[in-house]
C-alpha cells in the first residue's frame, strides 16, 4: 500500500480498517500485500526502495502495519495511531503482534504509548509498553516527525520524553515536565535509558483526549453566545402552548437548572452545529494552478485568485474532445467531431468494423504500460430516464462508448428488447440484431487487453445486466478502471476529493461539463442534438482524463522507474484494474425473503436486486483466477419450492381482497396511553441472557409484566418504537442494534473490556438530563422521582432476536459532532456470561471486545 508524498490521498486501506475497527478487513489487507510483496519479487522491491527515504517508513513495503500517513494534520501516523484515536483495543493488539512500531512521534509529539492511557484499557496499556521496552532494548529508536513535519498546533497526550517545542508549550503543562524530569532523575542508568519509561511514571503530559481538547480552545470565546441562544430557545419554549403537561427536556433545564457537565456537552453540540453549517456555502474548490492543464490548445482564461467556482470555468464542448472528421451518421461539415450514432443495423456493422480494427492494431502493442492504456482503452457511460417516484428506476436508454479518436452513442432503447419489455430471464431469446451487436460489443468488454473507463462506473454496467439480461455481452467486463478510485492516487493539491466527473475535469483540465441534459427524457425519440453532444462527451472525455491523470504525477506514484522508463501504471496499481461478472439468478427462489440468505455460494461476490431483478455480482482483480459461477444450495429450515408456491397461492395478490376485515384508523388508534406513565415490573426481570423477541414491543411488555398488559387490554401503548431509548416512569429501556450485514456510520456502537463495556449514542434529551443533573432524585416542582436502573437488550441484526442483558450504569460520556457517546458498564455481566454464551459470540463476531 503506497501513500502519495504530496497528493490529497494522505492515508491508505489499513489505515481507514484500523480507524473503523474492522479485524477482518484489517487481516485480510496484511495478508493480501504480503501475497502481493512477494509475487512482486526482488526487482520490484528495489524499485520501490528507489523512491522512499531512508530514514522515513512511509513506503514500507515490508511491513504495511507501519506505513503513515502524510497529509499536514496527520503525517507520521501508523494504523496503530487511528486505531488508537477510536478506542480500539483489540485492533491496537493485532497490529503490535503483526509486527506494529511503536517508536514513531507523530507531527503531534505524540507516540502511541503516549495517547494509550487516555484511551484504552490498564491492560492493553501495560502490553503496549512492555513491547515499546522490548523494542527499545533491540536497539530501535525513535522516528520523530514532530521535527521534521510540525504543523505548529498544540495538542495533547504529549510523550514527556521529547523537548516540547514552543507550539505544544504551556503553563499548563510544565509541572507535569518538571514532576517528570524529577522523577527520571532518580532512576539509576543501569535499570533504564533516556528513553525506556520505568512502569508506574507519567506517560502523557496534557492528558487529555480530542473532544476535551477542542472544547478547552473555544470554550472561553463561545461561552456568551452560547448562554444567549439557550435564554432565546427557553424564551420561545415559555410561549408555547404544551399538549401535555409532561415535563421536556427544556422544561426540566429551565425550572431546576443545568447541571455544569450537561452544559458543557450543550455548549459543545451547538458548537459542532455552527461548524456544520458554516462548511455548507457553494462549491468554491481550491486548486493548484501549476496542474490546470491546457487542454488541446484551448488554453483556459488565468484564475484570480485560489478559490474559483466551477460554474466560472469554460464550458467543455464535444470540438474540444474528439477530433475532426466523419462518423457513420454525421453527415455535418468536415469541422464536427467525429462520433456515430449507433441506431440501426448499418450502423451496428460500422461499430462492428471499429471494433475489430481496434482489436487488430492492440495486437500488435506488447506489454501494458501507461501508453499503450491511453492509446487501447474505451470510454463507458450510459443515459437512463430519471424516475421521479421514490423505489423505482428505469432501464437504461443508452450506451456511449468512445476512444481517443472516435465515439459511439449505442441507442440500446431502440436496437434491443430491454428488462421492461417482458424479458423474464437470461434464456430469452434474441433478435439477429440483437445477437449481432452482443457479439461486437462482448469483443470488446471481454478483451483484457482494452480498459473500460467510467467515473463511477460500477453503476453503469450493474444496471446494463439488468436491463437486458438476455444479452451475453453485459454479463462479464474483464478489464474496468473506475477514474473515480484513480483520483485517489493522483498527487494535485486540492482541499477536496474529486467526486465526481466534473469536478474531476475542472481539477485536471479547467473546462466545466455542462451537466444541464442529465435529467433530461432520455426515453423520447428523437434524441435531440443537445442530448447527442451530452452523452458522447461524457465518455469521450475518459480516455483524455486518465492520460491527464497520469501525466500529473510526475511518476511519484506510479508510471516511471528512478530513471524515467514507462514501467506500467497497472503493474504497479494491479488492485485499480478489476472484472466483474453478472449472473441472473433464479427470480422464484429469491422472492422469498426468509429464505434468500444462504441460498446460493457466491465467492467474491453476493446477491444484489438491480432493476426488479436479482443477479450475483463478482469481482475480483484482473488477471487472477476467475471465482467459481454462484452455486445454489439448499439452506436449513427453507421452504421447499413445492411449499413456497402453495403459500404464495393461498397469498392474496396486490389489490386483492383479502378475507381478514381491516381496522380502521380510529380502531387501531383508539383510547392511546402513554408508556411513560407505567412502572416497569423491577423484581420480575428476565434473566440476563434471555433472547426476547425481534421487535421492542415484545421487549417491552416483558419489562411490564403480564398484570400490567392484561389491564390495558385493547388501549394503544404510544411510544416511539423507532427510537433507541425508551422511558417509563422508573427506569429507561435502552436498545442497540449493530446492523450486521448494514451501514450506519452515524452510529457504530461497540463492545469494550471483552463484553463488560459498551458504547450508545443519545441526542440531548430527558435521557441525557436524567444521567447528569444533580437533582434528578429530587421528586420537586411535579417531577417524577428516577430510580438509577437503566436496562439494555441487544441484537446482531434485523434477522437476529434481541438479547437481555441486565442492568447497566454509564461510567464514561464522549461528545462526538452531533450526540453524545456513552460508555456504559454491564452490572450483570458474570450472570449474564454464565446464562448465555451467544452473548460472547455476538462480542467475538463484532470484534470490539477484546
Amino acid at each position: 500500500m503506497e501513500i502519495g508524498k504530496d497528493g490529497n490521498f494522505t492515508k491508505g486501506a489499513l489505515h481507514l480498517a484500523a480507524w473503523k475497527g474492522d479485524l477482518e478487513m484489517i487481516d485480510l489487507l496484511i495478508d493480501t500485500h504480503r501475497l502481493a510483496a512477494k509475487r512482486k519479487g526482488e526487482q520490484k522491491e528495489s524499485d520501490s526502495h528507489t523512491n522512499s527515504s531512508n530514514s522515513d517508513v512511509e513506503n514500507n513495503d515490508e511491513n504495511i502495519v507501519n506505513v503513515i500517513s502524510v497529509g499536514i494534520g496527520n503525517y507520521g501516523k501508523t494504523p496503530i495511531f487511528y486505531a488508537l484515536t477510536q478506542n480500539r483495543d483489540a485492533v491496537v493488539v493485532r497490529l503490535i503482534e503483526q509486527g506494529a512500531n511503536l517508536l514513531i512521534v507523530n507531527n503531534k509529539g505524540q507516540t502511541p504509548c503516549s495517547m494509550a492511557p487516555s484511551h484504552l484499557t490498564k491492560e492493553t496499556c501495560e502490553f503496549m509498553y512492555q513491547t515499546e521496552s522490548q523494542q527499545l532494548r533491540s536497539g530501535k529508536n525513535f522516528v520523530n516527525y514532530r521535527l521534521t513535519h510540525s504543523d505548529s498546533n498544540q495538542y495533547g497526550d504529549l510523550d514527556p520524553r521529547f523537548e516540547i517545542d514552543d507550539a505544544n508549550m504551556g503553563d499548563d503543562i510544565r509541572p507535569e515536565i518538571a514532576n517528570f524530569q524529577t522523577l527520571m532523575a532518580h532512576v539509576e542508568p543501569a535499570e533504564c535509558s533516556t528513553t525506556v519509561i520505568p512502569l508506574g511514571f507519567p506517560r502523557s503530559l496534557r492528558f487529555t483526549t480530542v473532544d476535551i481538547r477542542k472544547a478547552r480552545a473555544e470554550e472561553k470565546k463561545l461561552k456568551d453566545c452560547a448562554v444567549n441562544r439557550r435564554n432565546c430557545e427557553a424564551t420561545k419554549s415559555n410561549t408555547k402552548s404544551s399538549r401535555r403537561a409532561r415535563p421536556t427536556f427544556e422544561s426540566l433545564c429551565q425550572k431546576n437548572g443545568i447541571a455544569p457537565e450537561l452544559q458543557d456537552i450543550i455548549t459543545q453540540l451547538e458548537r459542532n452545529k455552527e461548524k456544520a453549517q458554516a462548511l455548507r456555502p457553494g462549491r468554491s474548490l481550491k486548486i493548484d494552478h501549476d496542474h490546470i492543464k491546457n487542454y488541446s490548445q484551448h488554453k483556459t482564461k488565468p484564475l484570480d485568485s485560489d478559490t474559483f467556482r466551477i460554474d466560472e470555468l469554460g464550458i467543455l464542448s464535444l470540438g474540444d474532445v474528439l477530433p475532426c472528421g466523419h462518423g457513420q451518421n454525421n453527415d455535418k461539415a468536415q469541422q464536427s467531431p467525429c462520433f456515430t450514432l449507433v441506431d440501426d443495423s448499418d450502423a451496428v456493422t460500422f461499430l462492428s468494423h471499429a471494433i475489430d480494427d481496434h482489436l487488430t492494431n492492440i495486437s500488435n502493442d506488447a506489454g501494458m504500460n501507461n501508453k499503450s492504456i491511453v492509446q487501447n482503452c474505451w470510454g463507458l457511460d450510459c443515459e437512463w430516464k430519471p424516475s421521479r417516484t421514490k423505489g423505482v428506476e428505469n432501464p437504461i436508454a443508452t450506451l456511449q462508448l468512445s476512444t481517443r479518436k472516435q465515439a459511439f452513442l449505442v441507442d440500446l432503447q431502440s436496437l434491443c428488447k430491454r428488462q421492461s419489455d417482458a424479458i423474464t430471464d437470461c434464456n430469452t431469446d434474441m433478435t439477429t440484431l440483437e445477437s449481432f451487436l452482443s457479439d461486437a460489443l462482448g469483443r470488446i468488454f471481454s478483451c483484457e487487453e482494452i480498459c473500460i473507463l467510467g467515473f463511477g462506473i460500477g453503476q453503469d454496467i450493474a444496471k446494463l445486466a439488468a436491463s437486458f439480461p438476455h444479452l451475453p455481452c453485459f454479463r462479464l467486463f474483464q478489464s474496468v478502471i473506475d477514474l473515480h478510485e484513480v483520483a485517489r492516487y493522483i498527487n494535485i493539491s486540492c482541499n477536496k476529493p474529486l467526486t465526481s466527473l466534473q469536478k474531476a475535469v475542472a481539477f485536471l483540465i479547467g473546462k466545466r461539463l455542462d451537466k444541464s441534459m442529465q435529467c433530461s427524457n432520455w426515453e423520447l425519440r428523437p434524441l435531440t442534438v443537445s442530448q447527442i453532444e451530452y452523452a458522447v462527451l461524457d465518455a469521450a472525455i475518459l480516455p483524455s482524463l486518465l492520460s491527464t491523470m497520469l501525466q500529473s504525477n510526475d511518476g511519484h506514484i506510479y508510471g516511471n522507474d528512478a530513471v524515467g522508463n514507462d514501467t506500467g501504471f497497472l503493474q504497479n496499481n494491479p488492485e485499480l484494474r478489476l472484472s466483474f461478472r453478472f449472473v441472473y439468478l433464479n427470480q422464484n427462489i429469491l422472492c422469498n425473503e426468509e429464505s434468500r440468505y444462504g441460498m446460493y455460494q457466491i465467492e467474491n461476490g453476493r446477491i444484489k436486486r438491480i432493476l426488479e431483478g436479482w443477479f450475483s455480482k463478482q469481482v475480483w482483480v484482473t488477471g487472477d483466477t476467475q471465482p467459481p459461477l454462484p452455486l445454489l444450495v439448499q439452506p436449513r429450515g427453507s421452504l421447499s419450492l413445492d411449499a413456497k408456491k402453495l403459500k404464495k397461492q393461498n397469498t392474496p395478490n396486490k389489490g386483492q381482497e383479502s378475507s381478514k376485515p381491516k381496522k380502521s384508523r380510529s380502531t387501531r388508534r383508539k383510547d392511546r396511553v402513554m408508556l411513560c406513565d407505567f412502572e416497569g415490573d423491577i423484581v420480575n426481570l428476565p434473566s440476563p441472557g434471555n433472547v426476547i423477541d425481534y421487535a421492542k414491543e415484545s421487549c417491552v411488555q416483558q419489562i411490564l409484566g403480564h398484570k400490567v398488559m392484561s389491564d390495558l387490554g385493547n388501549k394503544y401503548l404510544s411510544y416511539n418504537r423507532r427510537g433507541g431509548s425508551v422511558e417509563l416512569s422508573n427506569m429507561w429501556i435502552l436498545f442497540i442494534n449493530f446492523g450486521e450485514g448494514e451501514l450506519n456510520a452515524n452510529y457504530t456502537n461497540e463492545f469494550r473490556d471483552r463484553g463488560r463495556q459498551v458504547t450508545f449514542f443519545i441526542k440531548p434529551g430527558k435521557l441525557l438530563y436524567d444521567l447528569l443533573s444533580t437533582n434528578k432524585n429530587q421528586p420537586e416542582n411535579g417531577l417524577r422521582k428516577k430510580t438509577d436502573d437503566i436496562l439494555l437488550f441487544v441484537k446482531l441484526g434485523k434477522k437476529y432476536k434481541f438479547m437481555f442483558c441486565g442492568k447497566v450504569a454509564c461510567v464514561d460520556k464522549v461528545v462526538s459532532e452531533e450526540n453524545v457517546k456513552l460508555t456504559l458498564q454491564l452490572l450483570n455481566y458474570d450472570e449474564l456470561v454464565q446464562n448465555s454464551s451467544d452473548y460472547m459470540q455476538i462480542v467475538s463476531f463484532l470484534g470490539h471486545g477484546s
